[in-house]
């Protein structure tokens, strides 16, 4: 495991979530927590839901909306390859990834996500479109624009 992130999630107990790159072959992020405030993690497990091909990840705690608090992940969508620019989106303290919203179909590869000051998601990232790595790319886009419309009414 390696390029980790770690992030808080807003169960009330401090939890926090480790989200690493694996190299163990099951084409998904490697994931632990930790109750103690980093102290002492759990064992690694998989988390299948987030499909992965050995690339940098991004993961964070957008905060509420709508009455639900929003972590937020982004990656190369696909098992093998880097291609598939996805912001997944979780409504349960990233226990499951509810939503998906392909963001770039090519090539694409490292990414950062971060909430901007006017509520919007900023998403930055190699892309290209014969490889991943011939551009860096920044988009903002509304956290609505992420999940479905019965969510936004």
């Amino acid at each position: 495991m390696n390029e980790s992130q770690v992030v808080e999630l807003s169960d009330g107990n401090g939890t926090l979530v480790m989200n690493m790159r694996s190299y163990h072959d099951e084409h998904s992020r490697g994931r632990a927590t930790s109750t103690d405030g980093g102290a002492t993690w759990t064992p690694v497990t998989h988390d299948h839901q987030l499909v992965e091909s050995r690339c940098q990840a991004s993961i964070f705690h957008y905060g509420p909306y709508n009455g639900k608090q929003l972590v937020l992940f982004s990656s190369p969508a696909v098992p093998v390859g880097r291609t598939h620019m996805t912001i997944r989106v979780s409504v349960d303290n990233a226990q499951s990834w509810s939503y998906a919203t392909l963001i770039h179909e090519g090539p694409s590869a490292y990414s950062s996500l971060a909430r901007l000051p006017n509520g919007e998601v900023g998403l930055f990232f190699e892309a290209g479109d014969e490889s991943p790595y011939e551009t860096m790319r920044f988009i903002s886009i509304p956290v609505s624009e992420l999940l479905p419309e019965s969510f936004n009414n």
